[in-house]
């Protein structure tokens, strides 16, 4: 694999089905980012399931949807993974409201 991929940035947008809502998801989400070079968001869907959108370089995004899902494995029933273009976000990963 070239330089030039590695360097490409990736968007995940991912929605997981389970008992997700008042569980701290979305906090534990975030401290899952552990310093890595993600952005973008998570929030709470109107039916009950989370909503992540993720953007950084694949490997990346891959290891930080790894962590989430090792730390809320026993909440998430259902997981979603849809690789779409980077939108070019910045500023962190955040609870979106």
């Amino acid at each position: 694999m070239s330089n030039e991929q590695h360097s490409d940035r990736v968007r995940a947008s991912v929605q997981y089905r389970g008992e997700v809502q008042g569980v701290g998801f979305r906090m534990t989400a975030v401290r899952q980012v552990a310093g890595a070079a993600i952005d973008g968001w998570v929030r709470n869907e109107p039916d009950l399931s989370v909503r992540l959108e993720a953007e950084g370089r694949r490997r990346d995004v891959e290891v930080f949807l790894g962590r989430v899902r090792g730390a809320l494995a026993e909440r998430i029933d259902d997981e979603q993974i849809h690789w779409v273009p980077a939108k070019g976000e910045r500023g962190g990963f955040r609870i979106q409201y």
